[in-house]
């Protein structure tokens, strides 16, 4: 796969960087997300990763790899580079539960055990995109597990995050945002097409799905939230109220309808 001009960059720097001040400990870095499935896009996407290591991190190592992170943060504009330190040995066990570093956002999350999951592990078992290693890593992978995690997820997280809207005033402002509507509402739809189908799509594929999958009183929401994506001339909406109302009542029926597939 030919890589984005800006993630070749940032790949090309965060290897030169973490071989610098950490030799040896990096033996294999894949790319999931967008990337894996071919929707990156410039100025929207992060750079998602997985990295395996020759041994469980230390304090020092961590603290060597977070410097690293801030290093490429503050270089060139690069895209986020999102991503979790594992060890071969992880990679071959169920990820639900796993604990693992996780680097997000200037920091690195030590006791993280969301990111290692079967969506991350699916990816790699079905869409590596190998920077150093194998090119097909061994990963564990299991269907069922898989669309269980994400039936939990939908109830766990996503149902939640809807009914909190109402209360909590950062979700009930992100509700109101062009990010926080296509984040939602293709968010879910791609949960929903995991659990029927047992494969993973990418944002801009959800978009399609459920178009032709839900109700067509919800094309309009699904429009803007994939014009949004596709950062195309978009459909008009009376008033953000409206929008905004539409774009969680159809995130409330995927997560229904999800839950009971």
């Amino acid at each position: 796969m030919e890589l984005p001009a800006e993630v070749e960059r940032a790949v090309s720097s965060y290897l030169q960087l973490i071989d610098k001040r950490v030799p040896e400990l990096l033996e294999g870095l894949y790319l999931t997300g967008s990337i894996a499935l071919d929707d990156f896009r410039p100025n929207q996407s992060d750079i998602d990763f997985v990295a395996i290591t020759s041994n469980t991190l230390n304090k020092y190592e961590i603290q060597e790899i977070l410097q690293v992170h801030k290093l490429l943060l503050n270089s060139n504009n690069y895209p986020y580079f999102d991503g979790i330190y594992v060890t071969w040995k992880d990679l071959e066990k169920d990820a639900i539960g796993l604990q693992s570093p996780y680097y997000h956002d200037g920091r690195i999350d030590t006791r993280d055990r969301f990111s290692a999951n079967p969506v991350t592990w699916y990816t790699l078992y079905k869409y590596p995109v190998s920077i150093r290693g194998p090119k097909i890593p061994k990963v564990f992978h299991d269907n069922r597990i898989l669309r269980e995690w994400c039936k939990s997820n939908l109830g766990e997280y996503w149902k939640k995050w809807v009914y909190s809207t109402h209360s909590n005033i950062i979700r009930f402002i992100y509700s109101y945002t062009n990010q926080g509507i296509t984040w939602g509402v293709l968010g879910v739809v791609r949960l929903y097409a995991t659990i029927q189908t047992g494969d993973i799509i990418s944002k801009t594929k959800a978009a399609d799905y459920a178009q032709i999958t839900f109700d067509p009183k919800w094309k309009n929401i699904i429009t803007y939230a994939s014009n949004i994506r596709m950062e195309k001339h978009n459909i008009k909406y009376s008033n953000p109220q409206k929008r905004r109302n539409e774009a969680l009542a159809f995130m409330e029926e995927v997560i229904t309808k999800g839950i009971e597939l």
